[in-house]
This record gives C-alpha cells, structure tokens and sequence, in this order.
C-alpha cells in the first residue's frame, strides 16, 4: 500500500495492530528475547534463531517468539523471558542457544 496520508498511515496500522491480535489470539506461550545491544553483545540473536528453529522443528504452532529490547538487566543477558498464558512470567538469564 502506498501511503498518501497520514490517514493511510493510520489504516495500514489499523491493519497492522488486527493481524497482530489475531495471531496473538492463538499463542498459549509467549516466548520473548531481549535484543537489545547488551543482549545482542553476548549472543542474543544465536539464541532467539535456535529458539524459533526449535519451535519450527517441533511444528509448536501455540508458541509465540517475539524480540523485545532492553528489560534493564544487562548483567545476565541474554534474557529470556517465557508466559503461558494464565500464569506468571518466567524469566531466565544467560541463556544459550
């Protein structure tokens, strides 16, 4: 879509934002890897592409993996953080891929 206007701008995140929804709908667990530069520094990306590998290997359709930035603890990063939905968040430090 080509954006003309700032009213085709917010269509298109309209759009966005829906798609977004539904696809969140589905995920019984939310997979989130901070990405951050600290993150980044010490392996973050190895452990965010063996994680989405993982769950494509284990066709896991229920597990949704989204990169996020800084959670503000950079001494144990790379962080992941892991919430099946109804429960509290989990959250593990110097993770490995």
């Amino acid at each position: 879509m080509l954006i003309r206007s700032m009213e085709d701008l917010a269509k298109m995140k309209q759009e966005a934002l829906q798609k977004q929804d539904i696809h969140a709908a589905t995920c019984k667990f939310h997979i989130r890897v901070g990405t951050a530069s600290c993150g980044v520094a010490v392996g973050a990306l190895e452990t965010l592409e063996t994680l989405h590998q993982l769950v494509a290997e284990k066709k896991h359709s229920e597990v949704c993996i989204k990169q996020v930035g800084c959670t503000g603890l950079c001494a144990l990063e790379p962080l992941v953080q892991v919430q099946q939905v109804g429960y509290p968040l989990v959250t593990y430090g110097r993770v490995t891929p």
